[in-house]
């Protein structure tokens, strides 16, 4: 989430331990097959949820990332044959939890005022 900063400052010690157990539940959720993965992605796609909507967006990698978990949770399902009519064709309920909370994150952003990492200013 903050490969922007670390990129520019180094990688903060204080992360270190975030970033082992991340990439540990990702791995396992992978190595579980399509259940670990369905489940990676609501887990990834809420827990951007909350910290977008409780912080703001403060990286362009926060707009991407429950894209890509969308994008996860609607291949898992397609490969579960989990799809139906309406709402619950694959995509759409997908693109019904995507679109609101992209419009929520471009608003608490805003409110926030957290726009200055597009022009390289302080947020």
């Amino acid at each position: 989430m903050e490969a922007e900063y670390w990129v520019a400052h180094g990688f903060p010690a204080s992360e270190v331990s975030f970033f082992s157990i991340a990439v540990a539940v990702t791995l396992a959720a992978l190595f579980a097959g399509i259940w670990g993965c369905l489940l990676l992605s609501v887990a990834g796609f809420g827990f951007f949820t909350y910290v977008n909507l409780r912080y703001g967006a403060p990286y362009l990698l926060d707009y991407i990332m429950p894209i890509l978990y969308a994008s996860l949770m609607a291949r898992s399902r397609r490969t579960l044959n989990w799809s139906g009519s309406g709402i619950l064709a694959i995509g759409r309920l997908e693109e019904a939890l995507l679109i609101p909370v992209l419009a929520l994150i471009l608003l608490r952003t805003t409110t926030l005022a957290k726009w200055g990492w597009i022009s390289g200013k302080p947020w």
